[in-house]
C-alpha cells in the first residue's frame, strides 16, 4: 500500500473518535511486522478529546518492549505530548524498566520539563539512590533547572556550574567534605603559626 493511501486509510479510522477506532489502530500495529506501518499508526493513537486509557498503555507497552529504537523513541514522545500526571506516571514506569542510560537521560529532561511535584520527586529519588553515578548526576542538573535550591541542598555547591563539579560528583565523591561552604571558608588552626594559606587563585578545587 502507498503511503498516502496507507494515511488516508489511518485518518479515515481516526475520525470515529471512538473506543472502537483505537482498538483497531492498536489490533493494526499488532497485526503488522513493517516497522514503517507502525511507525505511521503511533501518531494516531493518542486523540485531543477523550479517554486515553488505552492508548496509552498500549504507548507504554511499546517503549518498554519494541525493539526498534525509533519506534520506542516516537512512542515515548507521544506520551509526553499527553501532559499532566497521567503521562509523568506513565513516563515514570518506563523510567523504573529501563537499562538504557540514553533513554534514562531523555526522560530525566522531561521530567524537569514537565515541573510536575511528581516529577521533580521522581528525580530527586534518581539523584539520590541511581547505582549510576552519570544518571545521579543528570538528575541533579535537571533539578537546578526546576529549583536551584534543590541543586544547593543535593551537593553543597554554590550552583549548577560551580567548579570540580564532574561526573564522580556528589555527596560520597572523594575530597566533597572539602568543598562544603564551611570548609571552603575555613582558616588555618589556632596556634599553628603563620598562615601558609595560598593565595585564592591558587586554591581552586580538586578535580575529580
Amino acid at each position: 500500500m502507498k503511503p498516502a493511501v496507507r494515511t488516508e486509510a489511518l485518518q479515515g479510522i481516526v475520525r470515529f473518535r471512538s473506543d472502537a477506532s483505537i482498538n483497531t489502530l492498536i489490533s493494526l500495529y499488532d497485526a503488522v511486522a513493517d516497522v514503517k506501518v507502525k511507525a505511521d499508526i503511533v501518531p494516531y493513537l493518542i486523540r485531543r478529546k477523550g479517554d486515553n486509557a488505552k492508548a496509552i498503555a498500549k504507548l507504554v507497552a511499546i517503549s518498554k518492549s519494541e525493539k526498534d529504537d525509533d519506534l520506542r523513541r516516537l512512542a515515548l514522545n507521544q506520551i509526553v505530548r499527553v501532559g499532566g500526571d497521567e503521562a509523568i506516571n506513565s513516563l515514570i514506569e518506563i523510567y523504573d524498566s529501563l537499562q538504557d542510560p540514553k533513554v534514562k537521560k531523555a526522560l530525566i529532561s522531561n521530567f524537569s520539563n514537565s515541573k510536575s511535584r511528581k516529577a521533580v520527586e521522581k528525580l530527586i529519588q534518581i539523584a539520590k539512590s541511581d547505582s549510576d553515578p552519570l544518571i545521579r548526576q543528570a538528575a541533579i542538573r535537571a533539578l537546578s533547572n526546576v529549583d536551584n535550591r534543590m541543586f544547593l541542598e543535593l551537593t553543597g555547591h554554590d550552583g549548577p556550574m560551580a567548579a570540580g563539579w564532574g561526573p564522580q560528583g556528589g555527596a560520597n565523591a572523594p575530597g566533597y567534605a572539602d568543598r562544603t561552604p564551611a570548609a571552603r571558608g575555613a582558616g588555618p588552626a589556632s596556634g599553628s603559626g603563620p598562615s601558609t594559606t595560598a593565595p585564592p587563585q591558587a586554591r581552586a578545587p580538586k578535580q575529580w
